[in-house]
């Protein structure tokens, strides 16, 4: 059976910027970001099972504990966050919708982006915020911020209404839409409304 790219345009309604010609990426090595329904992805192994989750919680605890200086605690708080979230899931049929059916899910975050874009958004945040794994993040991700802004914290402090990660990490939206906004395929959605609206803005001027 041939296989078809989906007809893809950036977030400009623009064909699509190429990525990478050295080496030659993309689904079809075509050095772009164009995909598929048989692009399933092959870049890294996404586990939904909340025991696989919590036994790399537990190894990220215990070398934390016995090396303290180990840089590990934002990785601890985004695996925290995946297990809030889908612990979070048993409460919220759209999140547990978006979880099981979603052809592709490119991380926890983005995931929970997509739905919180849709009715019943505010019972959504609400069920997330209720679980301890997610307080604990969120908590991490504010005492041990990354060396620059972060796109990803950004977004979800915006999603989670936690205005101490958004303004720590505001720059990096400017900067993701001044240099990756050509090559970002509408598949992927606008990451937000606030920041669809900057890249317009940065379109005229």
């Amino acid at each position: 059976m041939a296989i078809r790219k989906d007809p893809s345009l950036n977030v400009f309604d623009e064909a699509l910027a190429i990525c990478s010609t050295d080496p030659t990426t993309g689904f079809f090595r075509d050095g772009s970001c164009e995909t598929c329904a048989e692009d399933r992805g092959s870049l890294f192994s996404v586990t939904r099972d909340v025991a696989d989750l919590s036994a790399q919680i537990a190894d990220y605890r215990a070398a934390l504990e016995s090396w303290p200086e180990l840089q590990a605690q934002r990785d601890l708080a985004w695996t925290l966050l995946t297990l809030g979230v889908l612990q979070a899931a048993q409460a919220s049929e759209p999140l547990q919708t978006a979880l099981t059916t979603e052809r592709r899910v490119y991380s926890t975050s983005f995931t929970l982006h997509r739905v919180l874009a849709g009715s019943g958004a505010d019972a959504v945040r609400r069920a997330v915020l209720a679980r301890p794994e997610t307080q604990e993040a969120l908590s991490l991700l504010h005492a041990h911020p990354a060396r620059k802004p972060y796109l990803r914290a950004w977004q979800l402090g915006v999603d989670l209404a936690d205005a101490e990660l958004t303004a720590t990490n505001e720059p990096a939206r400017h900067d993701a839409f001044q240099r990756q906004a050509s090559r970002l395929s509408v598949h992927l959605n606008p990451l937000s409304e606030e920041a669809n609206e900057m890249a317009a803005l940065y379109v005229e001027d």
